[in-house]
């Protein structure tokens, strides 16, 4: 069977996210969430699993050989396979308290990379995308102008740095987020999709994420901020999804802040 091409992956990246947008913005819009709580303390609603098991389905009818490793259904499939990476909704508390920073995530890792990404927002009417090769973009339907292409800002300075942090088990970071605190100009807390979403429209130079992230929280931003220009990595600089958190910057930025981590 031939493969198909970066392209026809991220065409059909799009299809899943428009089917989960029909989904999460009649729940969104119609406020019946029925949300309850994980055995870790998360929300789950109708919605999250609604979209999961269509998601699920269109992957397995198009592409009955991909594996499939998703929030709510676990991983599907030989882990040697070509693997689709779904959060239906990153941001369930965020969603059911009628905040709009929510998104569906998803992602095609292939041959050890994660080859595509789309963050469909469509609450704020955005989706970010990014094929290998291809550039990383922004759609938004309500500017009704072309898909822009995305790219980080040329800040090179740490000192100067406009930087985003997000803590979530800030303890096992506590030390390193002091050290940032004092070489760094500006730091704030944010949420994890805004502030990597700011990264790739440069309107922020680096961001980081403590954790916990999971492999779907993480994948599709990997060719969004690559393609863009910056950098994702771990603590060790590597490119991976299974970390459980990230480095994000516009690249120049990077060898600064793994220096600082491991200094």
């Amino acid at each position: 069977m031939v493969e198909p091409s970066t392209s026809e992956i991220l065409a059909f990246a799009h299809e899943l996210a428009d089917a989960a947008d029909e989904i999460t913005l009649r729940y969104f819009r119609g406020g019946a969430w029925d949300a309850r709580e994980k055995a870790d303390g998360s929300p789950v609603t109708l919605a999250d699993t609604e979209t999961e098991q269509l998601l699920r389905k269109l992957i397995g009818h198009r592409f009955p050989e991909h594996a499939i490793l998703d929030e709510e259904f676990g991983l599907t499939g030989s882990r040697d396979a070509p693997c689709w990476l779904l959060d239906p909704i990153d941001g369930t508390r965020d969603f059911t308290t009628g905040a709009d920073s929510w998104g569906t995530f998803v992602a095609l890792q292939r041959q050890g990379a994660v080859e595509v990404g789309v963050v469909s927002m469509p609450a704020r009417s955005e989706r970010w995308y990014a094929g290998r090769g291809l550039g990383a973009h922004l759609r938004s339907d309500e500017s009704g102008q072309s898909p822009a292409r995305l790219a980080v800002s040329l800040t090179c300075d740490l000192a100067s740095a406009d930087g985003r942090y997000r803590a979530e088990r800030q303890d096992d970071w506590a030390d390193w987020l002091q050290r940032l605190g004092d070489t760094a100009h500006a730091w704030r807390p944010e949420g994890a999709i805004v502030g990597l979403c700011g990264i790739v429209t440069g309107e922020i130079d680096a961001m980081i994420h403590t954790g916990p992230m999971h492999p779907w929280d993480i994948a599709p931003f990997i060719p969004i901020v690559e393609e863009a220009g910056g950098r994702i990595t771990d603590s060790a600089g590597e490119v991976t999804v299974g970390s459980g958190h990230c480095i994000v910057s516009n690249g120049a930025l990077h060898p600064a802040l793994l220096r600082l981590l491991t200094n």
